[in-house]
Parts: C-alpha cells; sequence; structure tokens
C-alpha cells in the first residue's frame, strides 16, 4: 500500500486502481503509486482515459514488470567487432 501526505496533513492511498477523489474541494487522479491535482471532475476523468490509453506506465528500470528480463545492450551498426 502506498500513502501519499498532503500539505494539509490529510493521507491518501494512492495504491490501486486510477480515480478521482475530491478532498477539501480539490479534486485529485489518484491510483497506480500516483496524485495528480486536475481542476474538475471531468479533467480528472480525461486524464485517467488519457492514462488508460497512452503507453504503459513502467517501473523505474523500464520494464513493465519487475519479472521481465532486463534488455540487452546494443552494440549498434557502428560497432566491429574486428579491430
Amino acid at each position: 500500500m502506498w500513502i501519499a501526505r498532503l500539505s494539509s496533513g490529510v493521507e491518501i492511498d494512492v495504491s490501486g486502481g486510477l480515480r478521482v477523489l475530491e478532498i477539501e474541494n480539490d479534486f485529485y487522479v489518484v491510483g497506480q503509486e500516483m496524485l495528480i491535482p486536475v481542476n474538475s471532475r471531468e479533467e480528472g476523468l480525461e486524464e485517467i482515459s488519457i492514462a488508460r490509453y497512452s503507453a504503459p506506465i513502467v517501473n523505474e528500470t523500464g520494464r513493465k514488470n519487475p519479472k521481465d528480463k532486463a534488455p540487452r545492450a546494443s552494440r549498434g551498426p557502428w560497432f566491429n567487432a574486428r579491430t
């Protein structure tokens, strides 16, 4: 479980799926370990829609799933094995 704390001291569980919350007359998109301030519920739903249909969210290693194998380093076409 991931908890985010607002400057007002309010704690929000940011784990789970994306959703819009209204907290102290402010709106936030919450979920997937993120807390995104938005101006309205409609804007929040739009942000969720964009997030669902854009590139997949990856972790800090650049992989979708931490169990995935790390990508192999590419030497590129400029690499010449004969030196």
